[in-house]
């Protein structure tokens, strides 16, 4: 494994100084795409942050999840807030190479899902899925990137 190159041009002190990196081997059977390889590269890269917070009254059980994805080969790379309205932007791609169906899941129901483009322009409503049930079914192409506006609750 190399760590650094240690090149001189354009700056020939680039990589002097004190470097700290993480690895992992990931074992497994069969090829890389069956095996989640994305997913478990994911996991190691953005590890869980965990904010601990003193003993509160809520209204949300012990266990919650805003978004259920089931498919190992279907990453979520972006969920953000719109930035024209009170909407928001979901991104997923598929990672292995073969068309994928990919359900989605909200704990709330869907009032709008459409499909856009990666700056957010061009959006054309999604047909399929259980937009009151607060479930959205979505086909993916191999390789595919898919960018979603959704609107979540109660229209706005």
């Amino acid at each position: 494994m190399t760590a650094l190159r240690a090149p001189t041009d354009p700056d020939p002190k680039a990589d002097e100084g004190s470097h700290q990196f993480s690895y992992a081997l990931y074992p497994h059977a069969g090829g890389w795409e069956d095996a989640s390889t994305v997913l478990r590269g994911y996991e190691f890269n953005t590890p869980m942050i965990i904010v601990q917070t003193g003993q509160h009254h809520g209204q949300l059980p012990s266990s919650y999840s805003f978004l259920q994805l089931r498919q190992p080969n279907v990453v979520v790379s972006t969920l953000k807030k719109c930035e024209d309205d009170n909407s928001l932007v979901l991104r997923i791609y598929e990672t292995a190479g073969r068309a994928t169906g990919a359900h989605l899941q909200f704990p709330h129901p869907l009032v709008r899902a459409e499909e856009t483009d990666l700056i957010e322009w061009n959006q054309k409503p999604i047909s399929g899925g259980d937009l009151k049930e607060g479930a959205l079914n979505i086909s993916l192409k191999p390789f595919e990137i898919k960018t979603l506006k959704l609107s979540i609750g109660k229209e706005q």
